[in-house]
């Protein structure tokens, strides 16, 4: 095979993938958007529980502190 004839397919293989997709249908919107309030209240517990970790750990220190 050439170089040309390599370089060729590689062209028409790229452009291939550049074409457009479909728009999302309705459900699919939908099942984003569930995704995405989900993935943000998972995320605003984990801050809340590691507030609350640090919280013990600081309290653990100063009380620890008071003691010597």
């Amino acid at each position: 095979m050439s170089l040309a004839g390599l370089a060729g397919m590689l062209l028409l293989a790229t452009h291939a993938a550049w074409g457009k997709l479909p728009p999302p249908t309705e459900a699919e919107v939908q099942v984003k958007k569930a995704a995405a309030a989900k993935k943000a209240t998972d995320e605003e517990a984990a801050k809340q529980a590691l507030a609350k970790a640090q919280d013990r750990v600081a309290a653990r220190y100063k009380n620890s502190r008071k003691l010597k």
